[in-house]
């Protein structure tokens, strides 16, 4: 989180990007940090921040529970940040567990995947693919996607 919130601290982020959401997930709910800085960027923000709390091991009344790839697949974290993940428009930053990473990679792969062959299904130009940045803090900018290396997780 502390990359990310750096990030947003900067006022570059918010003349880059229309809309950030902020997707945090943690095992249980008492390891959600950094709530009164999430919550001074909501305030400065409003209508382009939006915190997006996940937790994986126990039920809450106030967060998602489950894991950022499979929320992804079911659409559950667009529908929740009132987004749309969009191949040619959005750009996802990835920082945390190496396996949390690998997994969104893939699901993120499999969704320009479907995009691309739409695209040529249509006549459009599949999409290229790209490389990506570097390791822990991980820069898609869709389609620019790959699966790690075994030299890019240390």
């Amino acid at each position: 989180m502390g990359p990310f919130l750096s990030i947003l601290k900067s006022e570059d982020a918010w003349r880059r990007f229309a809309r950030v959401v902020l997707v945090h997930a943690v095992r249980e709910a008492a390891e959600l940090s950094y709530r009164e800085t999430i919550d001074a960027l909501r305030t400065a923000h409003p209508g382009h921040f939006t915190f997006v709390p996940f937790v994986s091991r126990e039920d809450t009344d106030f967060v998602l529970r489950g894991r950022i790839p499979q929320a992804i697949r079911d659409s559950h974290l667009e529908v929740t940040a009132g987004i749309e993940i969009d191949a040619g428009r959005s750009q996802v930053m990835l920082c945390g567990n190496p396996a949390m990473v690998t997994d969104t990679l893939a699901v993120l792969e499999a969704l320009v995947r479907v995009i691309s062959l739409a695209g040529r299904l249509r006549g459009a130009n599949p999409m290229p693919w790209c490389r990506q940045a570097y390791n822990p803090l991980r820069t898609l900018q869709f389609p620019a996607l790959r699966r790690p290396s075994e030299g890019d997780i240390s």
